[in-house]
Formats: C-alpha cells, sequence, structure tokens
C-alpha cells in the first residue's frame, strides 16, 4: 500500500485539481459552447480560442506532473485531453479567420 503525499500541488496559490476549479472550467467550457452555437460571434471564437490555448498549458503541466510521478497511464490520458484541447483551439482560431475573410470579400464587393 501507498502512503498517502501531504503535499498539494499549486499552481499561482490555488489548487489546480480542486473540485470547485474543475466544476468552474466544465462550466465555462459548456457555457462557450453554448454561445458559439446561438450567438456565433467572432469575440465568442476569440474567447474559445484563448481558453483552449489556457487549457492546452495546463494539460502539459499535468502531463509532466503525471510523468514525474510515474504514472504513465495519466500523463497519456492527459495528452489526449491536451490535444483535444489544442483542436478546439485551431478550430475556434479558424471561425475567427473565416469572418475575417467574409468581412474582407464583403468590404470589396
Amino acid at each position: 500500500m501507498h502512503a498517502a503525499q501531504g503535499s498539494s500541488e499549486s499552481l499561482l496559490g490555488v489548487n489546480p485539481e480542486s473540485t470547485s476549479l474543475v466544476v468552474a472550467a466544465v462550466l465555462l467550457s459548456v457555457l462557450l459552447a453554448v454561445l458559439v452555437l446561438t450567438v456565433g460571434s467572432p469575440l465568442v471564437a476569440v474567447a474559445i480560442t484563448a481558453t483552449m490555448v489556457a487549457f492546452t498549458a495546463l494539460d502539459v503541466r499535468e502531463i509532466a506532473h503525471q510523468l514525474n510521478e510515474s504514472r504513465p497511464g495519466l500523463a497519456s490520458l492527459a495528452a489526449v485531453v491536451a490535444l483535444l484541447h489544442l483542436l478546439a483551439a485551431v478550430a475556434a482560431f479558424s471561425v475567427i479567420r473565416g469572418s475575417v475573410s467574409r468581412r474582407e470579400v464583403k468590404a470589396h464587393a
């Protein structure tokens, strides 16, 4: 049996594994998804891009942490989640670029 570790991870004084922070991140993700589907504003796409890039950075930090703790399974899972967050950021960025392209076409018409 392994003894529980007494030290907790913190990032800028906040425990990134706290239940309340995870729930807040999930709620933010759902809110952004609803906004992009209902509003469709390029500003929402900018917010999604920034949020997903931040989540990707946190996922990469988690990969390093899990590898440091010799947990390759959890590190692999964190890598998959990081890839999904990165793909969401790329998709949101493509919405921004598409919006800019449509505006340029309208301006030249």
